[in-house]
């Protein structure tokens, strides 16, 4: 079961390099400048999120807000405008005079949104990246009420009561989906998906058991695993966190995930010599998960 973990992390790192980062961009200041004699700023900045208060966007968003007022000797306010995956805090962003008062939090959902839906109303050369403010790894979240306390233990209590696990995903696209469809794949588990506006209600969710699984930024679950709230499977870095010693990594090295693919593609071959028929099914591409 470690080997299958190992495989979702590597899959998952080809993918999302196994991060979660967070933008701060400013709307095109070259676009339109503010009058010469108007020293900058002289009014509150705007920092919009696409995500709801209390989840792993704003955080970081809020800290930044606090810092960057500091600096700036004016205030910085943080607008939370959830919904569509982001788009929506977005389209507000753009739709603003391109003056450097509106700051926009972007996250992996801007690429994201832009391949995945024609109407996305914006491209990504329509803003401008100013400084990467954060990377977090995941953590395979679970509720208390699951009875697994690992990794393995979870994966066949999902095998033996099929339909009974749900997922949480934050939209469409999301690292969390992405990660979570992974995971079905690999393991050969089948989850029903809920769909959240954001993070914090996730969180809430999963604390009262209503949905089971949730892969999850660690900022976000920490504090609730820590006061005995949740369980944390395991993390996507390639080493023990220290803030989370006791929960395993799941890295491990490239030889054992081609190890993996090589025995999987022997009973492969094992199975169409022993029956002619299965010769006609289409084998599965092993490329396209690790």
């Amino acid at each position: 079961m470690s080997r299958i973990l190992a495989k979702w992390i590597r899959a998952s790192r080809n993918n999302l390099k196994s991060k979660f980062c967070c933008a701060l961009v400013l709307l095109a200041l070259a676009g339109g400048a503010t009058q010469a004699e108007e020293p900058y700023p002289a009014r509150p900045i705007r920092l919009v999120v696409g995500f709801g208060a209390g989840g792993p966007t704003d955080i970081p968003a809020r800290f930044i807000a606090e810092k960057l007022g500091e600096a700036l000797g004016q205030r910085v306010i943080v607008e939370n405008k959830p919904a569509a995956a982001g788009m929506i805090a977005t389209r507000d962003a753009l739709a603003q005079p391109r003056d450097g008062y509106t700051l926009l939090l972007c996250t992996h959902f801007e690429p994201i949104n832009t391949a995945l839906y024609k109407n996305a109303q914006f491209k990504l050369s329509d803003i401008a990246p100013v400084s990467l403010i954060a990377k977090y790894y995941y953590g395979l979240a679970l509720a208390n009420a699951v009875p697994a306390a690992d990794f393995g233990a979870f994966v066949g209590y999902a095998k033996a009561h099929p339909g009974e696990v749900s997922y949480a995903t934050i939209g469409a696209g999301s690292a969390q989906e992405i990660l979570a469809r992974q995971l079905e794949k690999l393991t050969g588990i089948s989850m029903n998906r809920v769909p959240f506006r954001g993070g914090a209600q996730v969180v809430q969710e999963l604390i009262a058991g209503r949905v089971q699984f949730y892969v999850s930024p660690t900022l976000a679950i920490v504090p609730q695993y820590q006061a005995g709230q949740l369980k944390i499977l395991a993390v996507t870095a390639p080493q023990r966190l220290k803030n989370l010693s006791e929960i395993p990594h799941a890295h491990r090295a490239r030889d054992r995930l081609r190890a993996l693919r090589l025995a999987r593609n022997l009973r492969r071959r094992r199975h169409a010599a022993a029956d002619p028929r299965s010769a006609a099914a289409p084998a599965c591409d092993d490329r396209r998960l690790g």
